[in-house]
């Protein structure tokens, strides 16, 4: 490490699944991450895992290990729009179309049934091709993605429902004018169109316009603390 750093270059070790490490090793890893120079450390460390991993930084035996982290960040799952740019960008790097592989409400369903986390999608997206082209069906619809989820015990994410409106102050039919013999109409309302009451109505995170597919600049979901 010595010679790669005073060459110019960088040396770090990166663990995934952090969380699965047992207490030795995780000492060990904070050992190697005291060699040092005299004016920088030499191995800088990345602890990569699941939210299980924040638990165990908490740990009496691990306080020396949580002293020495310099930067922490969370990820949060992914949204509608954030899943179907995931799954278009996977099918585009294999080469795919992703137009014309998954509908437009399978994508809905991989993301009620994955609540948006990246791996739980990649599993549901490899079965559900499988099992797409075994049964000769293109583009994969919504039906081939529910067995799937069936199959991998993947229920719906339970939300609660929010108090619904039928009607509200701009449904309102402002009073007809009197006609030439003074008498009038009395004041009508008439109810929601069939396309506010489904607006109203879906599901949070329900994608109504635009192509699921397209682009989505968001920014990067993640907190530092």
């Amino acid at each position: 490490m010595l010679a790669r750093h005073a060459a110019g270059g960088v040396t770090a070790l990166i663990i995934d699944e952090a969380q699965s490490l047992p207490h030795e090793l995780i000492e060990e890893v904070r050992l190697l991450a005291n060699v040092e120079t005299a004016t920088e450390k030499l191995l800088p460390v990345v602890l990569a895992g699941q939210p299980e991993l924040a638990e165990r930084l908490e740990h009496e035996d691990l306080r020396q290990l949580k002293q020495r982290v310099a930067l922490r960040c969370d990820l949060h799952p992914l949204d509608i729009r954030e899943t179907a740019a995931y799954i278009a960008g996977r099918l585009k790097i294999a080469g795919g179309d992703c137009a014309n592989i998954f509908t437009r409400e399978a994508v809905q369903t991989i993301y009620d049934r994955s609540r948006g986390i990246p791996r739980t999608i990649s599993v549901i997206c490899d079965n559900a091709l499988v099992t797409g082209f075994a049964a000769g069906v293109r583009p994969v619809g919504s039906n081939v993605v529910l067995e799937v989820c069936r199959d991998f015990r993947l229920s719906p994410a339970k939300e609660a429902a929010a108090p619904g409106v039928l009607f509200s102050a701009q449904d309102a039919v402002a009073p007809q004018p009197t006609n030439g013999n003074g008498t009038g109409t009395a004041p009508s309302v008439k109810p929601p169109s069939a396309a506010a009451s489904e607006a109203r109505l879906q599901p949070a995170g329900h994608v109504r316009d635009g192509h699921i597919f397209s682009s989505y600049t968001k920014p990067k979901r993640f907190r530092f603390f």
